[in-house]
């Protein structure tokens, strides 16, 4: 059989692109792929970063007089507070979660929350409903390793 001139060039060109394997390329039995990737370590075969996340530290929480006309109560119901409060959780940093964070004040449980600076998560409720002194702590979702204790107990004045 016979080909054409382009027919042999084309085939040739396709040959010649196709990838080649190198053995020194290869990871050796028992070690990671990862040992002998191009890519940094951090990077996964998808390509997409897998950086560490940061330290969260200086984790604290605070209270400070507000002007608002609806807040949480801490038991999941929408009020409109005679004494409305701020209470901002701060940190270096918070975790990015598919789950939005929850301040958890004792019993009472606060999901409405904004960001403020940097760091910043402000929640708003009634001071009457909070307790006078009580640990503090920001849950993503269910799991006990996902609960990063605030450092300070919240003390409110009355």
């Amino acid at each position: 059989m016979k080909l054409s001139p382009l027919v042999f060039l084309a085939i040739t060109l396709v040959a010649c692109q196709s990838p080649t394997t190198d053995a020194s390329q290869e990871p050796l039995r028992g070690e990671p792929a990862s040992a002998h990737s191009d890519e940094p370590d951090h990077v996964g075969s998808s390509g997409v970063d897998h950086l560490p996340e940061p330290e969260i530290e200086a984790r604290t929480i605070h209270l400070s007089s507000a002007d608002c006309s609806e807040a949480e109560d801490g038991r999941g119901n929408l009020i409109q507070p005679t004494d409305c409060v701020r209470l901002t959780a701060r940190a270096n940093t918070w975790p990015a979660r598919a789950l939005d964070p929850v301040l958890h004040i004792g019993q009472l449980r606060f999901h409405q929350y904004t960001y403020g600076e940097p760091g910043e998560l402000i929640f708003f409720t009634d001071r009457a409903l909070l307790p006078a002194s009580s640990a503090a702590a920001i849950h993503y979702g269910d799991d006990p390793n996902e609960r990063y204790e605030l450092r300070n107990r919240l003390e409110v004045a009355r």
